[in-house]
């Protein structure tokens, strides 16, 4: 399972390919780029890749029904900064934008703060443990 809450402070590349494009998804897991990415098939193929992952009800929300290659790339902060399609590896290349042209803000990935989830009483025992 892709856990993508975990990549925070790193680019990541969201690549949805279909498994009946095997040859692309051999080719773009061999790739060599400066973003951490990760592919997601729509059902299990004979490639083995610890960033290849197969979720069929993912891949039909993600993937362009007309392309072959949907990509997405999530900032540091895991917001999606650029979504395009391509229909092989070599477009995929070139649609990529260069990894230091991509904006980076130095912002921390985002905190979510939950008010009063602890009683007063326990955030004292907590403080005085400190």
């Amino acid at each position: 399972m892709l856990d993508i809450q975990v990549k925070a402070r790193r680019i990541n590349l969201l690549l949805f390919v279909s498994a009946k494009q095997e040859q692309a998804l051999a080719e773009i897991l061999s790739l060599s780029t400066d973003y951490s990415c990760f592919l997601v098939a729509e059902e299990q193929v004979s490639l083995a890749h610890p960033h290849l992952y197969y979720d069929a009800a993912v891949f039909k929300l993600f993937a362009d029904s007309g392309a072959t290659i949907s990509a997405f790339i999530c900032d540091c902060n895991l917001k999606i900064s650029h979504v395009f399609s391509a229909s092989d590896v070599l477009e995929l290349r070139n649609l990529l934008p260069r990894f230091e042209e991509l904006p980076y803000r130095g912002d921390p990935p985002p905190v979510l703060l939950v008010p009063n989830v602890i009683s007063e009483e326990l955030a004292q025992r907590l403080i005085a443990n400190l």
